[in-house]
């Protein structure tokens, strides 16, 4: 059915042309890819492929790149109603992750596990994205399932290292930005919400944890510190454009102006750190740079500095025209130019895409 309606709809957006032409081109883009991806990743049982070989669907998506995918679907609800229906169904159909193991509940990292394998930023990511299907929806049980996702992102939580959250509930191995950064985010979000102050409180507590801990002279976050407390150096977009949301959600609740500058010295160190500056495309992962192209936009929106929305349009238009293949498809790297179609493409690569160039339309 969701085929039937995708499809339906990509025909008579494609044939409108009026209408097509009336668009501005970067929501053109990404209703045009999200209608792509239904097409060609959706899987009879409501989940999405994980990848495309040779045009073919391969295996179902992890639940990071169902998030992804669940929030790219959000951002499209925003800018055209027909895909709220489709939205709320991708929702339903993401239960297939959800486990409980100990009398714990989280989704887990494959639908039906055979055995838990369970991230705490999967979480975190589920979190985020089911508050913005509630969003869109208004449907309690959006809101149920995001607190009951950012409530096993939390349980990730120990004194270990002074604090933070755990990646990986089986390993406790390492504590990671990529876990403690989308957590403060929702937390933040779910506050604004349900007004529980305990998520208020949980984001200021993993809030100085990590920018204690993981905040590199240079304003960029690391990637993780492990239990013995040796840090991994690597710099990802992602986790330093979770902080710049961070601080902007910080300066949403208290209008304390330190959150604004700690948002800008990030973003600035970010945008010397990743965008090119000859193409404007952002060097790293595509659902890396999609979350840093959204933390530019967010900033703009709060500090009204059109820099921060200029050097968004201009990665996004990068994107949009020269990262993409013959078939309309995102390689694995933002600041790649495809020369050829590609064989292997990934639902998460071709998500964020879709996502960043909707909420560079949603927030202009």
């Amino acid at each position: 059915m969701r085929w039937v309606a995708g499809a339906a709809l990509l025909i008579a957006l494609c044939g409108c042309n009026v209408s097509h032409r009336k668009q501005a081109a970067t929501k053109s883009a990404g209703l045009e890819l999200v209608l792509l991806i239904d097409v060609a990743f959706a899987r009879p049982d409501g989940l999405y492929a994980g990848e495309l070989r040779d045009g073919k669907p391969n295996g179902v998506a992890h639940c990071w790149p169902g998030a992804v995918q669940l929030s790219a679907l959000a951002a499209a609800a925003r800018v055209d109603d027909r895909w709220k229906l489709p939205l709320s169904d991708y929702a339903a159909a993401l239960d297939a992750h959800w486990s409980v193991v100990n009398k714990v509940a989280g989704y887990d990292a494959s639908p039906r596990p055979q055995k838990p394998d369970r991230y705490y930023d999967d979480n975190a990511w589920m979190a985020l994205a089911l508050l913005d299907t509630y969003a869109v929806t208004r449907n309690a049980e959006h809101l149920h399932r995001a607190k009951d996702a950012l409530d096993f992102a939390l349980g990730g939580e120990d004194s270990t290292l002074g604090g933070g959250i755990y990646w990986h509930e089986q390993t406790r191995q390492s504590k990671n930005t990529c876990a403690n950064a989308p957590t403060i985010v929702a937390c933040l979000r779910m506050t604004r919400v349900t007004g529980n102050a305990k998520y208020a409180a949980a984001a200021q507590r993993l809030y100085d944890w990590t920018r204690s801990r993981l905040r590199d002279r240079d304003g960029l976050y690391l990637d993780r510190i492990d239990v013995t407390g040796q840090i991994e150096p690597t710099k990802f977009s992602y986790n330093s454009a979770m902080m710049i949301l961070a601080n902007c959600e910080f300066f949403d609740a208290t209008q304390e102006v330190k959150y604004l500058d700690d948002a800008r010295a990030t973003a600035s160190a970010a945008l010397k750190f990743w965008v090119m500056p000859a193409s404007g495309a952002v060097e790293d992962d595509v659902p890396f740079a999609a979350l840093l192209v959204e933390s530019f936009l967010e900033l703009y929106r709060r500090d009204g500095d059109r820099k921060w929305r200029t050097v968004a349009a201009s990665a996004v238009e990068f994107a949009r025209t020269r990262n993409v293949d013959r078939a309309g498809w995102h390689p694995p790297k933002w600041d790649t130019e495809p020369r050829q179609r590609l064989s292997e493409v990934r639902l998460i690569d071709q998500s964020a895409a879709a996502r960043a160039m909707l909420m560079a339309e949603i927030i202009r």
